[in-house]
């Protein structure tokens, strides 16, 4: 997820209540099945519980830090060529 928005992982991580949730719904699913689950299907169930929420908000934040750098750049063009224009416009005395 941090990799998909451009942040740091930390922004991502599940915090205890999160934990908590997916432990008992686990154990929930566990008792329902009779605690015959493949160790993929487990894995599965685990990583989608803990980060399938967090994909919106990565992709938010990737769309909201690349539209920042693209104001950057604007900013960075629009001041050079204010620059420019300033030192074109100077009076010649001035120069």
């Amino acid at each position: 997820m941090a990799f998909v928005a451009g942040d740091k992982p930390e922004t991502f991580a599940a915090d205890e209540s999160q934990k908590e949730q997916l432990q008992e719904a686990f154990a929930a699913y566990v008792k329902l099945k009779g605690g015959d689950i493949p160790p993929g299907v487990a894995l599965m169930l685990l990583i989608l519980s803990i980060y399938g929420s967090k994909t919106v908000v990565a992709l938010q934040l990737r769309k909201a830090n690349r539209r920042a750098e693209q104001q950057d750049e604007e900013i960075a063009r629009l001041r050079a060529r204010l620059e420019l224009t300033e030192r074109n416009n100077k009076k010649p005395e001035e120069k």
